[in-house]
């Protein structure tokens, strides 16, 4: 028996397999010359050399075998099938098959669908994302509710105050392109334009990308304030009422009266607060209560703060009153840069920086009031009233000065009440003459070393240092000097003194 043609171990005669490595042995064999073909399990298939023809001869067929005894095992199959033609084992053929072995498998991609078999399925995941985003939408707005109600804040401006208690924290809100976010589901809007009386449906925007809601709130009354009467002789403030024709408004303590469309106002007098010099532009305020009711709305209250700014304005010549025994008297003062002045209604010159100063003539002896008024555009007027007394003489003029008024300088340097009437005499030490206006200082007799007394005169003097002059005004406090305390008077008549 041939050994095996694959390991090369020798076999045992009959058997048809390699026992080590179970390649099949062939039983016959043919030759051609130096060529040999084995046809069978490690058959070597040499090439022929050029020009030389092999000849191939089988193998006869194996003889049928014979049917084993009963009870003996049956034949035993192949432990590894081979194709009927192999070529001898070569050298590196087991690193082959462990590198072909390892290599690894590629998966055959599936083949994709044509786009046309692919549109139906995105139109119905499109469909579906559709139906879904409704959904939510829907349950969204079934569940979130807005409600509002309108209120006045301090100025009488109507604010809306929204209240949506189901939706997110800080989403946005919008209602006629005023917007803000809720805080705890509410938020606080100033409207513009404001709402008219009434029940006023809204359209609420909430959220980003918005959702809409409409809201109907009622809206029971609303304030203007109306500066146009502080033009007025006697300036006024005016208040514009606008309420439902079934409301009740009372305002500062008095019944508004409302017309079938539901108008009304009230004025406030504000004389008196625009009455008097300033320095500087002043504020005018009022905080007027109010409350508003109707059938069937919840009634609303609080209060109106109305300001206005007033124009400045300083008189320095004449004072608030003046004695003359001459037929005119200078008037200057200062406004507002731009301001306007009048005097009983008449218009004077006032330069760019707000100066005036004015002649003013008096055609005859007795007492009179006039009225200087300051205007400028956006500020309520001020007043002033200068008392202008014209005599024929003023010696005796003073003697009944002095016979009412405050004629100790003690009393006097003693921190008098202001605006208490004083008359004093004395000897000129200082004159500064400042514009229309003069500042004396007088040596007044007493039993102290010096008594000094400051002296602000409307006008000018002929008087001289060391002249005597006899003074009669107000006091208006003291100054404190070196060791003592000076007395001031805002003097209404200055005349010369008699002998000393």
């Amino acid at each position: 028996m041939p050994p095996c043609p694959r390991c090369g171990r020798p076999q045992e005669p009959g058997r048809g397999h390699c026992a080590a490595c179970g390649t099949r042995i062939p039983a016959a064999g043919a030759r051609v010359g130096n060529e040999t073909l084995v046809l069978g399990s490690g058959a070597v298939l040499p090439t022929a050399p050029r020009g030389r023809t092999v000849k191939l001869q089988e193998s006869p067929a194996p003889k049928a075998q014979l049917p084993r005894e009963l009870g003996s095992a049956p034949p035993r199959p192949p432990e590894n099938p081979e194709p009927a033609l192999r070529r001898a084992p070569r050298h590196g053929d087991d690193l082959a098959r462990r590198i072909v072995q390892r290599r690894p498998q590629t998966p055959t991609p599936e083949p994709a669908l044509p786009l046309q078999s692919r549109r139906p399925l995105l139109l119905g995941i499109a469909a579906a994302l559709a139906l879904a985003a409704l959904a939510a939408a829907a349950l969204f707005l079934t569940r979130v509710r807005v409600s509002g109600v309108v209120t006045l804040d301090s100025t009488g401006h109507q604010l809306l105050m929204l209240d949506c208690p189901r939706c997110a924290e800080g989403s946005a809100v919008a209602v006629q392109g005023v917007a803000g976010k809720l805080a705890a589901g509410k938020v606080t809007l100033r409207l513009e334009p404001e709402l008219e009386p009434g029940h006023q449906e809204l359209t609420v925007e909430v959220g980003r990308p918005p959702h809409e809601y409409a809201v109907t709130v009622p809206v029971m009354a609303r304030f203007t304030p109306d500066i146009a009467p502080l033009s007025d002789p006697k300036p006024r403030l005016s208040v514009r009422v606008e309420a439902l024709p079934t409301a009740a408004v009372v305002l500062n303590g008095r019944a508004v009266a409302l017309d079938a469309q539901g108008r009304g106002s009230l004025e406030l007098d504000l004389t008196s607060d625009l009455t008097g010099p300033a320095d500087e532009k002043q504020g005018i305020e009022r905080t007027l209560p109010f409350t508003a009711t109707a059938p069937g709305i919840a009634p609303v209250r609080g209060q109106l703060a109305l300001s206005v700014n007033a124009v400045p304005l300083r008189i320095d010549a004449p004072g608030d009153s003046i004695v003359i025994d001459s037929e005119s008297f200078m008037l200057a003062g200062v406004t507002q840069s731009g301001g306007s002045i009048t005097v009983e209604g008449r218009p004077i010159t006032v330069d760019p920086t707000g100066h005036f100063l004015q002649r003013m003539s008096v055609s005859s002896v007795g007492e009179r009031t006039i009225t200087i008024r300051a205007t400028a555009p956006g500020l309520a007027p001020r007043m002033v009233h200068v008392t202008v007394r014209r005599v024929a003489d003023l010696t005796p003029e003073i003697e009944r000065f002095f016979a009412g008024a405050e004629r100790s300088y003690a009393a006097v340097a003693g921190r008098l009440a202001p605006d208490t009437k004083v008359g004093l005499e004395g000897r000129v030490t200082h004159i500064d003459t400042i514009g229309q206006r003069t500042e004396l200082v007088l040596e007044v007799p007493c039993d102290q070393p010096a008594c000094p007394v400051r002296v602000d005169y409307g006008a000018r003097t002929g008087l001289q240092i060391g002249d005597l002059a006899r003074v009669g005004g107000r006091c208006v406090g003291t100054s404190r000097e070196g060791n003592q305390n000076v007395p001031r008077i805002e003097a209404s008549i200055v005349a010369p003194g008699g002998a000393p």
